[in-house]
């Protein structure tokens, strides 16, 4: 019996602990989105065919349009937040656009104020008069 118990603690004591398992990545903004749709202050826009939106790892940004380049800035997320953070730049343009993010698979929605002092908005929708703007994009595949 002592002979099984000494055994016992050995291999418990000699064991490896055990590891938390990480949470996974949250999903990344990075790659070329093609526009689907947008909403601003509730009402649905044309979104122009040809238009994409690429976020690049060095967080710069470049909207597109048929292969030129129609916008483009920095940005700026925290993924991690209850409703991920997104900051955009554009470069020659006054104030930077508050948002908020979501990555669902292959699509994309993103929820910008244009109002700079509106502050960032709470949830992904365009309420009728409101300054919101609501774009969900596709991820573009190569």
């Amino acid at each position: 019996m002592t002979t099984q118990l000494v055994l016992g603690l050995a291999l418990v004591v000699g064991a490896p602990a055990l590891k938390t398992p990480k949470a996974p990545a949250p999903p990344s903004l990075v790659g070329e989105w093609a526009f689907v749709a947008l909403t601003e202050g509730g009402e649905p826009e044309p979104s122009p065919p040809g238009q994409t939106l690429s976020f690049l790892a060095d967080e710069t940004f470049v909207v597109q349009e048929d292969g030129q380049c129609q916008a483009a800035g920095t940005y700026t997320t925290d993924p991690r937040a209850d409703l991920p953070a997104l900051d955009l730049a554009e470069h020659g343009a006054g104030g930077t656009l508050q948002g908020i993010w979501k990555v669902d698979g292959d699509t994309l929605t993103l929820c910008v104020t244009r109002d700079p002092k509106g502050g960032r908005p709470s949830a992904f929708v365009s309420p009728p008069g409101s300054d919101w703007v609501l774009v969900v994009l596709k991820r573009v595949k190569k």
